[in-house]
Formats: C-alpha cells, structure tokens, sequence
C-alpha cells in the first residue's frame, strides 16, 4: 500500500482475512477471551488517529523496553473524541468473535510520553485530556458490548515517587464506570515498590510474572473481590515453556490468589 501497489480497498481486505485468521485460531485452541487482533494500528497508541487534535504521525519511534515502533502524534489543544477510536476493529471483533471478548486501550500517561511533544504542552495536562477521551471510549466499548476493556499503562512502573499522581489521573480514567470491569496492565517492572497498588480504580489486574517473578510476594495483599490474569508465557521469545515450570509458577500465584479468580 505504501508502494501504491493496492488500493485502500485491497488493503482493508488483506487485514480483515487476517484478523479473521487470528480469532479463528484463537477460538479453536481453547481461549476463553479474544481480543479484537489490532490488524489496523502500528501499535495500541494508533487510537490518537482518531482524537481530533492529533496530527503529525511522521516521526517513526520505537517503543521503550520492546522492539516495536509506531510513528508518534503531535497534540495540538483542545483534544476531543468525534467518534469511536478502535474504529473497524471493533466492529469486525463484534461480527466474528462467537466468544466474549476484550478490548485494548493505551494509558493516558504513557500515551501523553509516546506524543512527540509531550514535554512541549505539558505532560501532566496531556495526560488528563487523554484520560478524559479514553474514558468516553471505556464507556462506549463497555456498552457495545465489550466483556471489559484493558488499559496498558506500562510508564508507571518506572516512577513510583509520583504513585499519588498517577493514582488522581487513573481516577479521572475510570471515573463513573464499573471498575470491574476495566484492567490494568503494567509490564516489565515490579508493582512490589508501589504501596497499595492493587487498590487503584481497578477491579482486573494483568501483571507480569515473566520478568517480574518478584510480582508473586507483591500478591499478598491481593484483594478478595478482584481478578489477576497471570502473564506467564515470554512472548517475546519463540521457545515453548515446559509445562512444569509453568505448574510451578502458576502454583506459587495460587497461594495468593484463588483459582475462581485467577485467568492465566
């Protein structure tokens, strides 16, 4: 497409075949939840395509700690949300998912950093416009029928000193929806040097329990009515985890965790 070799029409084909393709496998190998396959978007940070006030997306940049990159906005006050932001993914999910499904959305935070002048307008004031439209969209995807929205704020990790902060801007995020049924996932980092971590605004917790094996102590204080979904596969890598190993990991999360509330 790039190469001007198809047309828009020939592209968006390409990718619903695909999309179809993933969620096809995911169902017949067992999954119980399937997200939409994100077929359309460079990265999850491709949903401020559609925030009026984003423009730019020349500057391709790589994503801190993984090997993708996505080509950063340049916001331009005031933000607003016109429309839905997953846009065609969503719908196609809707059309060919027979199973509940999840839906992705990025963090106002870590979005607010991935913006190419981030420190231009201000971070902080960033973070609150994105948290404003992303809670607009959580509301939106949660009412057209998504099983519940996970929110991928991996940026927080790496300052624990502004905990209180984060917790005011999460707040604004989640502010007025069932908190059950919005997750938080972090990666790479442990949650062990945040104090009451898993009392934020969340009623689903995704935590990392591949680089982090630490994670597993922070579990202790893990609260009775909300659910951890366990990430216990290195998808980074194309080795297959013996089974073993994984029995052992997911035994010790167990000791924390019960199994009616633990998905894996």
């Amino acid at each position: 497409f790039d190469k001007k070799e198809i047309s828009r029409e020939e592209l968006a084909h390409t990718e619903d075949a695909v999309t179809k393709l993933l969620i096809s496998e995911l169902s017949k190998c067992g999954i119980s939840i399937i997200g939409d396959g994100g077929m359309r978007r460079d990265s999850v940070y491709d949903i401020t395509r559609n925030i009026d006030g984003c423009g730019g997306f020349k500057q391709l940049t790589r994503i801190p700690k993984t090997n993708h990159f996505h080509r950063q906005p340049e916001a331009l006050f005031p933000l607003a949300r016109k429309a839905p932001l997953l846009g065609r993914d969503r719908v196609f999910a809707k059309e060919h998912i027979k199973k509940p499904y999840a839906l992705c959305l990025p963090g106002p935070y870590t979005t607010a950093l991935q913006t190419k002048n981030c420190d231009g307008v201000g971070r902080l004031k960033l973070a609150y416009a994105y948290a404003k439209i992303l809670n607009e969209e959580i509301r939106f995807l949660l009412k057209d029928g998504a099983l519940f929205v996970r929110v991928e704020e991996p940026s927080m990790l790496d300052e624990p000193e502004n905990a209180i902060l984060f917790r005011s801007i999460l707040s604004h995020l989640t502010s007025g929806i069932d908190p059950s049924r919005i997750a938080l996932a972090t990666w790479f980092d442990s949650i062990g040097q945040w104090y009451d971590y898993f009392n934020l605004p969340f009623g689903i917790f995704f935590v990392d329990f591949v680089e982090e094996r630490e994670n597993v102590e922070a579990l202790r204080n893990f609260p009775a009515k909300k659910i951890l979904i366990a990430g216990i596969l290195d998808a980074r890598h194309p080795y297959e985890e013996e089974s073993k190993d994984l029995a052992l990991l997911v035994s010790e999360i167990e000791k924390y965790v019960p199994r009616e509330r633990l998905l894996l």
